[in-house]
């Protein structure tokens, strides 16, 4: 399988690259720059806010029988108070995380094998309140959205869904003093993503990796960014 992966050095991107090439599968690893922590090193440097950056990566690889995106911001702030985010907060990501994987269906669907699907990352503050994340939370729920009404105008076997990842264990082991309980790990994200890319039964899909203790994790990352307000 030959599957492109952007924001490829992120924390759950190099952990389904090294997957997928554990298995033989060819992968194309795209984001915006090397990071020396990283153990994947970028095959282009391109942005999911740029199409034709993106554009011409696929015009180079021809046709790709997956497309997997970790890619895309949002600003993290709070709604009200003197420190609330302003309009310009909430546009990035709009145009990024949005916008941006919105316009990559779009461009990515020319370039996909028949049957083949395209993975995008949205986050459980769609559904789950956090403070500060309500800009966030406002983009997720909005490309899940845009996921399942996409999907109705596929063709040929092609598959569109998107992942919601919860917190995860090694992300939240980063930040000193923070608890871990309730977080998923990364494994088990990973093997979400695989099921979604393969599956032909899945399209139009949030698939959500979570644990029963979440509500733990949740507590533990809005008390992280309420000390930051």
């Amino acid at each position: 399988m030959k599957v492109l992966v952007i924001g490829a050095t992120g924390t759950i991107g190099s952990a389904l690259v090294e997957s997928l090439k554990a298995e033989g599968n060819e992968v194309i690893a795209v984001g915006r720059g090397n990071k020396p922590e990283s153990a994947v090193q970028l095959d282009y440097i391109a942005t999911l806010e740029d199409s034709a950056s993106i554009k011409a990566v696929l015009d180079a690889q021809g046709t790709v029988d997956a497309i997997v995106n970790f890619a895309g911001t949002a600003a993290v702030g709070k709604v009200l108070g003197e420190k609330a985010m302003t309009d310009d907060s909430y546009n990035t990501g709009f145009q990024s995380k949005l916008m941006g994987q919105v316009n990559l269906v779009k461009l990515g669907l020319d370039y996909l094998t028949p049957g083949g699907s395209i993975t995008l990352t949205t986050g459980e503050t769609s559904s789950t309140p956090v403070i500060g994340m309500a800009a966030a939370g406002m983009v997720n729920a909005a490309v899940d959205a845009f996921v399942k009404t996409a999907v109705l105008e596929l063709t040929d076997g092609k598959r569109l869904n998107s992942v919601s990842p919860g917190m995860i264990k090694q992300s939240l082991e980063q930040i000193p003093g923070t608890p871990t309980t309730g977080a998923v790990d990364i494994a088990e994200v990973v093997q979400a993503y695989r099921e979604v890319m393969t599956d032909s039964l899945i399209n139009g899909e949030n698939r959500v990796v979570t644990t029963a203790d979440n509500d733990v994790a949740i507590k533990a990352l809005g008390d992280v960014l309420a000390s930051m307000y």
